[in-house]
């Protein structure tokens, strides 16, 4: 069922980036395009909103136009924060969206796969998001820069996109938010105001979030592994 509106977050600055990440060039697409590509076998998807900066707008529209994805796509500008950005997003979706994927543009390695793992515990629980286990020891600062706190890292888990939310529900959420006057920095913690709870799905390393130079070259030896081992199936296949 056609019930599932992505909002493609890609209205942050690209400060640590040092230049816009989601127009890199990552094999023969960008970033962007990735991410949005990454939903074009989902056959859940009714209608795409990329949410980005003003001076973005047709270059992102551009990028998405010559994907010819099966859905429509709108593309507006954002907020000053992620909760204004996602809330402009929720504002313009159509009406067919009975869940939200709110996914991070640049996200551009998630798989087809884990977005569907994703909605079906979405689907099940109300709410759910990719996640992984950290793999460092998370320690807690107090006020003056000392050790405060070593919280157990087996019950902690890395968020990563998509999050997908019953559209009531985080539509609940983001009044509660608006009453409240906070600005959230995560999709579930605004889904969580509602009284929904949310499900981790797991995730994998590979979905990384390209923030800093250092992360190209992982994203690109991703990509490349994940094509040998596609030609490799493809080749087996024909034998």
């Amino acid at each position: 069922m056609k019930d599932v509106g992505v909002i493609l977050a890609a209205a942050g600055s690209g400060s640590r980036m040092g230049q816009d990440k989601l127009l890199l060039k990552l094999g023969g697409y960008t970033v962007l395009q990735h991410s949005a590509k990454a939903f074009a076998s989902c056959p859940d998807i009714c209608a795409m909103v990329a949410v980005t900066r003003q001076d973005l707008l047709g270059k992102v529209r551009q990028q998405l136009e010559e994907l010819e994805l099966p859905f429509p796509v709108q593309v507006i500008p954002g907020g000053k924060t992620r909760q204004q950005s996602v809330a402009a997003g929720v504002q313009t979706m159509s009406g067919k969206a009975k869940f939200y994927a709110i996914h991070d543009a640049a996200r551009p390695l998630v798989t087809a796969e884990e977005i569907a793992s994703c909605l079906a515990d979405a689907r099940e629980y109300g709410g759910a998001c990719l996640s992984v286990p950290v793999k460092d020891t998370i320690q807690q600062m107090d006020g003056e820069g000392f050790l405060e706190l070593t919280p157990p890292r087996d019950r902690l888990r890395c968020a990563q996109t998509p999050q997908i939310f019953d559209a009531a529900w985080y539509r609940a959420g983001m009044a509660e938010a608006k009453r409240l006057g906070l600005d959230l920095t995560d999709d579930c913690q605004v889904f969580r105001l509602s009284g929904g709870r949310v499900y981790l799905t797991p995730g994998s390393y590979t979905n990384l979030k390209i923030t800093t130079p250092e992360d190209l070259p992982l994203a690109e030896g991703i990509l490349a592994q994940r094509e040998q081992e596609s030609n490799t199936q493809e080749s087996n296949t024909m034998e």
